[in-house]
Order: C-alpha cells, then structure tokens, then sequence
C-alpha cells in the first residue's frame, strides 16, 4: 500500500504528502487531510522561494564569519563593527566598493 501512495503522490505532484504521509497523528480523517495538505503547502512555499531564488542568479548568501579582512583597506573612521552591523544605512551614508578581482567587495553587498 505504502508504493501505492507513494505513486499516487508523485502522479499527482504531491511531494510533501509523499515524505510525511506517515509521520500526521490524526484524530479524525478532517484533521488528518488538514494536516497533510498545510505539509505540501508549506512544502511548495519552499520549492517555490527556492526555485526563484536560483533563477535570479543572485550570488550565494555570504555571512561575515568566513570573511577575509585582511585584504579589506579601511579607512581609519569607518570600524569593523560599524560595517558589519550596517550602521551606514542608518547614518544614511554611501559605501563605495573597488578594488581588484578576489578582494570581496560582492561579499560585502
């Protein structure tokens, strides 16, 4: 039975129901519907914003911890912790990035 509604759910698209059909505590069929079809909601939400992320071609999301400060120049007003906080933005004050290929200025962003 298990193949069957694993295909039954493949046939019809229904891929969070397919991982967790198993996994709902149910009181009664109602709930028990309920339950599976906010998993494949949610499920979808998660596929949709996945997919669109990777179809802008944004660079990956970078976070400061593997950050390589040593090849940053900074001028001696501006801190580490001032840029790492984004309080430029509510300084209202502009940043501008160059410098060579490598040197992280995307990951900084």
């Amino acid at each position: 039975m298990n193949v069957s509604i694993k295909e039954y759910c493949k046939k019809l698209r229904l891929s969070g129901i397919a991982k967790n059909w198993m996994d709902v505590k149910f009181e009664n069929p109602e709930q028990y519907l309920i339950e599976l079809l906010e998993i494949e909601l949610k499920e979808r939400e998660v596929n949709r914003t996945n997919r669109l992320l990777k179809q802008t071609k944004l660079p990956y999301h970078k976070t400061f911890e593997n950050f390589e400060w040593s090849s940053l120049d900074l001028p001696q007003s501006v801190q580490r912790e001032w840029l790492m906080e984004g309080q430029f933005i509510e300084d209202k004050q502009n940043l501008l990035l160059y410098g060579p290929v490598g040197t992280g200025k995307t990951h900084l962003q």
